[in-house]
């Protein structure tokens, strides 16, 4: 409950305040490529996630196999994400707002 208010808060602070430092953060153009790859990247992160897990078990204290069972599926699901939304999405959206799609 009070992270839906502490998010509320901040998105209000670029509404109110566009150069303030959380605003700014907020606009970050790394973010807004996430969120326009957020759809993919929710498709896709579990099942590598699980793959990775189930090939090499639990990290049990092990920091570097923590680190490559969590951040291997992150680089990896985030790049299929991204191939996947240039080539496949994008151009599917981009035909839907051209005015040949509106005729369909």
């Amino acid at each position: 409950n009070w992270m839906v208010k502490i998010a509320a808060g901040c998105l209000l602070f670029y509404v109110a305040d566009p150069k303030n430092a959380r605003a700014q953060l907020l606009c970050a153009s790394w973010l807004r490529w996430c969120g326009i790859i957020s759809y993919e990247w929710y498709l896709f992160h579990q099942p590598i996630l699980v793959w990775m897990r189930e090939l090499f078990g639990q990290a049990q204290g092990n920091i570097l196999k923590y680190i490559l069972i969590v951040g291997g599926p992150l680089l990896v699901s985030l790049t299929i994400s991204a191939i996947i939304y240039k080539f496949f999405s994008l151009p599917i959206l981009k035909y839907g707002r051209s005015s040949s799609g509106k005729s369909v």
